[in-house]
C-alpha cells in the first residue's frame, strides 16, 4: 500500500514509542550514552558522504576553502552507525557520538566567536503579549493546535522484519517500501521518527503456498569458447569492482523475479501475478543452460536468429514443458568498451558496440541480454540504492535519459508482456518508455499508468494469472510485497 504516514495512535496496532533507527532497542546502562539522541539515521551519514565527495561539491570546496575537504568522517560514521544498529557495537556508537559532539561544538563556536551581533541578556519586555488577531484566525484548526503532528514532511521509515532493519525515505508524508516474505507468518514493524513524534505500527502478512502448474522458469544461458571451455567462466560483463560470477548472476536473476512478480501484483486486478518456479525454498530457482555454439558463433546471430536458437535449445532440454514459459538471460553479451559507473553512453552507440545483445519476447520465451546485469540489486536492502544511482545512459529516441537498473527491469517486464500476448502501447511498460518503471520504486505524487486498457483487460483474464482461481481470488505465490 502506498500510504500517508500518520500518527500511530490513530490506527490499530502497537503504538509504543520506538527508538530511532533501532538504537533504543539496545540496553545502555552507561551514562556516557545518554546523548544517544544525537545520532542521526544511518542513511543520513551516507547521504552526507555522497554529497561531500561528488564532483560539484569538490569544486565548491576549492572555491570556499581553497582545498578539498576530507569526507572520510561521514563514511566512517555511516559504517559505525550500521555496526551499532546491527550488532550492538557500543564502541562504534561512542565514536559516532564523539564526532557529533565535535560538530555541535564547532557550530556553537561559530556563533559565539562572531563580533557582529550582540546577544541579549534578557528577553524583550513584551515577549509574551497576545498574538495579533490575524495570526489567531490563520492558526485555527492547525495540527499544532490539536496537539498532534499527523503528517511527517521528511524522515526515514524503518522497516523491521526477519531480524533486520531497512530504511526507506519519507517524502511529503508518503513512503514506498518493499518486504520480502520469508515464511507463512511474517511480522512487520514500521517505525518513523521526526523532531516531534515517534510512531510505531506492527502487523502480520500471511504467505500461502499454491499448487500452480503454469510457471515461469528462470534460465541463465552459458556458452563455450573456441577451446571448448565455458566462455569466460560463465561470468557476465561488469566493472572490475563487481562480482560477476555465476552465483552472483543467479542471486540477481532470482531477486529480479521477485521484483517483476511484485510489479505485476501491484498493478493488476485483485493482486494477480505470475508464478515463478521454486524448489524447497521460497526464492525463485534459476536453471543453468549450456549451449553448444561458441560465443563467436552466437555473436554473429541477429536478435531473431538468437531467439530461435535459444528457443530450440530449451525445447530439446529437460526444462521444457507446455505449462511453462521462460525468462532467459544470456551470459555472453559483451560491449566492446568497458562500462563503469561514470560513463554516460549513447543508446544507439551502445547497440552498435554490443555483441550478443538481445531483447526479444514472444510465445513461451523472453530472451534478454545482460549488458547491465551488474546494476541489479541483490536483495531488498540493496534495492533503494541500486535504483537511485547515477548509472545512466542517453538515448536519442523518445526514451530520454534512462536509468540502467530500471531499464533492465523494464526490459524484462516488457518482453514478458509479449509472451503474455500483450502488444505495444503508447505509454507504460509496453511502450518505449518502459524504463520509467523506476517511478514504481519511488514516492510519486501523481499515479503512474502502467497498462493501457487492452493490456489491463488481457492480464485480468489471462490463464497464466487466473489458473484455478475463484472470483476475487488469485492463485499466485506473491513472495515480495509493496507496502
Amino acid at each position: 500500500m502506498r500510504s500517508q504516514l500518520i500518527d500511530a495512535s490513530h490506527v490499530s496496532g502497537d503504538s509504543d514509542s520506538g527508538g530511532r533507527d533501532g538504537f533504543s532497542n539496545h540496553v545502555m546502562d552507561d551514562d556516557k550514552f545518554l546523548e544517544e539522541f544525537k545520532v542521526r539515521p544511518c542513511q543520513w551519514y551516507y547521504d552526507e558522504f555522497r554529497e561531500c565527495s561528488r564532483y560539484l561539491s569538490r569544486f565548491h570546496q576549492r572555491f570556499v576553502f581553497g582545498k578539498t575537504l576530507d569526507c572520510s568522517g561521514w563514511k566512517n560514521d555511516y559504517e559505525d552507525c550500521l555496526a551499532f544498529r546491527d550488532n550492538a557495537d557500543f564502541h562504534s556508537l561512542k565514536r559516532v557520538l564523539d564526532n557529533e559532539s565535535k560538530r555541535q561544538q564547532k557550530r556553537k563556536d561559530s556563533l559565539t566567536a562572531n563580533n557582529v551581533w550582540k546577544y541579549r541578556q534578557t528577553p524583550p519586555e513584551d515577549w509574551n503579549k497576545p498574538l495579533p488577531q490575524w495570526l489567531i484566525e490563520r492558526t485555527k484548526g492547525s495540527y499544532l493546535e490539536e496537539g498532534s503532528i499527523h503528517h511527517i514532511e521528511s524522515s526515514f521509515l524503518s522497516v523491521y522484519y526477519n531480524d533486520e532493519c531497512i530504511e526507506w525515505p519519507v517524502v511529503d508524508g508518503c513512503f514506498v517500501a518493499f518486504v520480502q516474505l520469508v515464511s507463512e507468518n511474517n511480522t512487520i514493524l514500521l517505525t518513523v521518527n521526526n523532531d516531534f513524534k515517534k510512531c510505531k505500527l506492527k502487523f502480520n502478512l500471511l504467505f500461502h503456498r499454491t499448487n500452480a502448474t503454469k510457471l515461469i522458469k528462470l534460465v541463465y544461458v552459458l556458452c563455450k569458447d573456441s577451446k571448448g571451455d565455458i566462455f569466460d567462466g560463465g561470468k557476465y560483463q561488469a566493472p572490475l569492482i563487481y562480482d560477476s560470477s555465476i552465483l552472483s548472476a543467479i542471486e540477481k536473476i532470482s531477486f529480479l523475479a521477485l521484483v517483476i512478480q511484485c510489479f505485476f501484483a501491484s498493478t493488476s486486478l485483485n493482486r494477480q501475478s505470475l508464478n515463478f518456479e521454486t524448489k524447497s525454498e521460497i526464492q525463485p530457482f534459476v536453471h543453468i543452460l549450456l549451449v553448444e555454439k561458441t560465443n563467436e558463433e552466437l555473436w554473429l546471430l541477429d536478435q531473431q536468429q538468437l531467439w530461435r536458437y535459444i528457443a530450440s535449445e530449451l525445447i530439446k532440454s529437460e526444462l521444457f514443458s507446455p505449462h511453462c514459459k521462460f525468462l532467459t538471460l544470456c551470459s555472453f553479451t559483451r560491449c566492446e568498451i568497458e562500462i563503469d559507473n561514470g560513463h554516460n553512453l549513447k543508446y544507439e552507440k551502445l547497440l552498435k558496440l554490443s555483441r550478443g545483445s538481445v531483447a526479444l519476447g514472444g510465445g513461451g520465451l523472453a530472451l534478454i541480454g545482460t549488458p547491465f546485469l551488474f546494476t541489479l540489486p541483490n536483495g531488498v536492502r540493496d534495492m533503494f540504492l541500486k535504483l537511485c544511482q547515477n548509472e545512466k545512459f542517453d538515448s536519442e529516441t523518445e526514451r530520454g535519459v534512462l536509468d540502467l537498473c530500471a531499464a533492465t527491469i523494464g526490459t524484462c517486464i516488457h518482453e514478458l508482456g509479449h509472451t503474455l500476448d500483450l502488444g505495444h502501447s503508447k505509454f507504460g511498460v509496453m511502450s518505449t518508455e518502459y524504463a520509467s518503471i523506476k517511478h514504481f520504486f519511488r514516492v510519486q505524487k501523481l499515479k503512474c499508468k502502467w497498462w493501457n486498457r487492452s493490456s489491463f483487460l488481457i492480464l485480468s483474464h489471462h490463464k497464466w494469472f487466473r489458473e484455478n482461481c475463484e472470483e476475487q481470488e488469485t492463485n499466485t505465490e506473491i513472495m515480495m510485497v509493496l507496502l
